[in-house]
């Protein structure tokens, strides 16, 4: 069974993929201004936070201080991304197993800091390590596990698509 998927298999994917990427370094910026909180949900142990743009449909950047960034990032508006904000993990710090409660959206993730090291997200068998500029795509509803026993910090950028709006 396949778990990690090629971007570029999935046109209407790559041309939101594609978009994004042109605001890489807008991204950076906004990710090293942007206000974190702890991830809600007890499923990790270590340093696990976030900040959001766009949750569920919900634009809540000002809640992060990102509303100005925002207004910059045009592809925000796209009705197929629900969800848009960045993931860091400190090293150390372990994700359990656990799957998405959404069946129909494809996570995205975009690398924008990324020690090497052993850092990497898995799937059934399946381990990818992140890479900066570089988009992960899978199935959130997937079971999925993820590390960062690198020296640094781990950054990515995180899509939620809707799979029913492009599949």
């Amino acid at each position: 069974m396949k778990y990690f998927f090629n971007i570029s298999d999935y046109p209407d994917v790559k041309a939101i993929a594609d978009e994004i990427i042109q605001d890489f370094d807008k991204l950076v910026i906004a990710a090293r201004s942007m206000n974190y909180i702890p991830w809600p949900e007890p499923i990790y142990d270590g340093k696990w936070t976030v900040s959001s743009f766009k949750y569920k449909d919900e634009f809540i950047a000002e809640r992060f201080g990102g509303a100005e960034i925002a207004k910059q990032l045009n592809w925000l508006t796209n009705p197929r991304i629900q969800t848009a904000g960045f993931s860091m993990l400190a090293p150390g710090t372990v994700i359990v197993p656990h799957a998405g409660e959404a069946g129909d959206i494809w996570r995205l993730h975009l690398g924008i800091d990324v020690t090497p090291g052993d850092c990497a997200l898995r799937i059934g068998g399946e381990v990818m390590q992140w890479k900066e500029r570089e988009f992960m795509m899978f199935l959130d509803e997937d079971v999925h596990d993820a590390w960062n026993f690198s020296e640094g910090y781990r950054l990515v950028m995180l899509f939620d698509i809707k799979r029913d709006a492009i599949d």
